[in-house]
């Protein structure tokens, strides 16, 4: 049953002052279908330079049909967007087995159709990378952040929360890459 208004003002009340809500975001429909109904989340990985801003990883975070979130292990899968904004061919399935283990990722062929024959940029790619390269340099105090977005309606990306703690297992799953990609020996030499 829906909540009253003097219901979720008592509930906001009680919370204190550590809140945010954030309205529904109406997502484009090419995200839409590549969900078949469920959400779908970009998450961008960026890692703060003296160069300025670096975005080594963007991911497409699905979730089934069923659910209304996005997050880890809920039979999701994510897929790697590639430099020119199309999903590229791999991905990692969040299916776990009873024992925790994960399966192997699914087969390229059998993700959705609109996800492999995408053959145009993926709406809101480039707004993210903007969004996420103007917004780093703000907090500087953090080096690497992940950051997720949906796209909505009009095909602009809209910021839903960083995490400075990012977790790095799906992101180098899925993309095969080590965890700073191109920029990985200046790291290490650094």
């Amino acid at each position: 049953a829906a909540l009253t208004r003097k219901q979720v003002e008592k509930i906001l009340d009680d919370a204190g002052a550590n809140f945010i809500v954030q309205e529904k975001v109406n997502e484009h429909p090419v995200y839409r279908k590549i969900a078949e109904g469920g959400p779908t989340t970009v998450r961008a990985l960026s890692m703060l330079t003296e160069e300025g801003t670096y975005i080594p990883y963007m991911l497409l975070r699905v979730s089934p049909a069923s659910d209304q979130i996005v997050h880890y292990g809920r039979q999701g899968y994510y897929a790697a967007i590639g430099d020119d904004n199309r999903p590229a061919r791999r991905v990692l399935r969040d299916y776990l087995k009873e024992n925790g283990a994960f399966i192997l990722p699914p087969r390229w062929e059998d993700m959705p159709a609109l996800l492999r024959e995408a053959e145009a940029s993926l709406p809101g790619m480039d707004d993210i990378r903007e969004q996420v390269k103007r917004m780093h340099p703000r907090l500087p105090h953090f080096r690497w952040i992940g950051w997720d977005f949906m796209v909505d309606e009009a095909g602009k990306a809209v910021f839903i929360e960083c995490n400075f703690a990012p977790g790095y297992y799906e992101s180098q799953t899925t993309c095969c890459t080590p965890i700073f990609g191109d920029m990985t020996e200046q790291v290490i030499e650094a």
